[in-house]
């Protein structure tokens, strides 16, 4: 993902974030909902520790926009499959320095 697709996906958040931050139901255990921590675990959940390499920002703000319209919604009731980058794992693999035997 680009440096301007994840400053766009941080600004998203936080406007969702401020949307939704009153609309959250209360959780047994937590004094308050926090809505970007909330928006963040969500992303993490559908897309996977490596969203940032691996993910399309687009399926990213589709979920986004989803959540503002579902502030309670688990995130596994997102109706769209997230949607990965077709070459991430091959420059993951080349991207990385050389640490083998010979390098």
């Amino acid at each position: 993902m680009t440096h301007e697709e994840l400053v766009l996906i941080r600004r998203t958040v936080a406007e969702v974030a401020a949307e939704v931050q009153p609309l959250l139901q209360p959780v047994p255990g937590l004094s308050r909902r926090n809505a970007p921590a909330h928006l963040w675990l969500g992303i993490r959940e559908r897309f996977g520790p490596e969203w940032r390499v691996r993910a399309l920002a687009s399926s990213v703000l589709e979920m986004l926009e989803w959540m503002r319209r579902n502030p309670n919604g688990d995130y596994g009731a997102w109706p769209g499959p997230p949607q990965y980058r077709q070459d991430w794992f091959a420059e993951e693999l080349f991207s990385r320095e050389s640490t083998g035997p010979g390098a």
